[in-house]
């Protein structure tokens, strides 16, 4: 190798080097300021959470938990000893207070206190009535009905809510659209798994921000590693494979969950889910506000049949759709202002049910 092939490596090699701390300085301080955020497709907010994931083992949000395979880690801020959103509660209720229990996934826990609706519920429920007013906000984000049945059954039950109120419709959609359908969704659901991290992607997500940047990028939110089986890799998740003979599982758990509420002299409450269509860019979402459609009408239904209270959000913001627009920040989750709406037809519904 001649003088001049060696010299001109090393340019090569001290150009790549320098072009990786141009880049980490971008990612280091440039990533707040939105200067290198589109281009790797990552939200810098998410960092801290996901290099303390990838290190330590320490998940950002949830910790396993015994049946319901995971909650929300009560170490985390705002989580009560149960591992739920919220001020810490006693099982037996004081006497003369109204309890009103919230079940459902990340559109009922999401985002949590001040701004998830049980939070506005409590508010909007206290201003009505002179009865003191306990919400709890059972949500657990991707929860499906089959652990929102197991919570119920297991947990809340034994609060002794007055008002148990039921907004699930989306997260089921994706447990009935994976291969091989059973109907306890053992199809979808693991156990708690520790992700497989190599040694080198640990590496560059503890000392690097543009590594864990790149590693993040296109990363699920923390909880299709850990909880959900492995989609095959040709698989497509498609709604004309929403067929009715997965919606069973859906609505019996619902219903055993209201028949039992209502048999314990308690009032269910059914909240259908208002969905907001998917963007240009992410049609391969289209199945998601199509199941979420689905399970609404199956939820009037249901909510007919059996004489369940209905609050059909769904329903009265699809008439206005310009008017709420402004409420979503994805197809599923709300703003507070969204939330806060959300919460005000429910408690609107509680007073003219004479709950109050």
């Amino acid at each position: 190798m001649t003088a001049r092939t060696r010299k001109g490596i090393a340019i090569a090699a001290g150009g790549v080097v320098l072009t990786l701390v141009v880049l980490e300085c971008l990612a280091r301080f440039g990533l707040p300021f939105g200067l290198l955020e589109p281009g790797l497709g990552s939200d810098h907010r998410l960092l801290p959470s996901y290099r303390a994931f990838v290190v330590e083992g320490e998940h950002p949000q949830l910790a396993p938990n015994a049946y319901t395979g995971y909650r929300l880690s009560p170490t985390r801020p705002n989580v009560n000893s149960w591992g739920f959103y919220g001020h810490e509660w006693k099982v037996q209720k004081p006497a003369g207070w109204l309890r009103v229990a919230c079940l459902g996934g990340s559109t009922t826990a999401a985002p949590g206190p001040p701004h998830a609706y049980p939070s506005h519920l409590q508010r909007a429920l206290s201003e009505m009535t002179e009865r003191r007013v306990e919400v709890m906000n059972c949500g657990v984000p991707a929860w499906t009905t089959a652990e929102t049945l197991v919570n119920y059954f297991l947990l809340v039950q034994d609060f002794e809510p007055d008002v148990v109120v039921i907004h699930h419709a989306s997260n089921d959609v994706m447990a009935r659209l994976w291969p091989d359908f059973r109907s306890d969704y053992a199809h979808y659901r693991v156990t708690w798994r520790d992700p497989e991290i190599g040694a080198l992607t640990r590496f560059f997500v503890k000392y690097s921000d543009l590594g864990a940047s790149i590693s993040l990028r296109g990363a699920d939110k923390f909880i299709d590693p850990i909880m959900n089986r492995d989609l095959p890799e040709s698989y497509v998740l498609a709604k004309e494979d929403l067929v009715p003979a997965t919606r069973g599982s859906y609505l019996r758990n619902i219903k055993a969950v209201a028949e039992h509420v209502r048999g314990r002299g308690a009032l269910p409450v059914i909240v259908t889910q208002p969905s907001y269509p998917v963007s240009d860019d992410r049609r391969d979402w289209d199945w998601l506000p199509a199941g979420i459609a689905e399970h609404n009408e199956a939820l009037r239904k249901l909510a007919a049949d059996e004489g369940y209270l209905l609050v059909d959000v769904a329903r009265d913001w699809g008439a206005r759709p310009e008017e709420v627009r402004e409420h979503f920040l994805d197809i599923v989750h709300m703003t507070s202002e969204g939330n806060r709406e959300k919460a005000q037809a429910i408690a609107e519904a509680l007073r003219e049910a004479e709950v109050l």
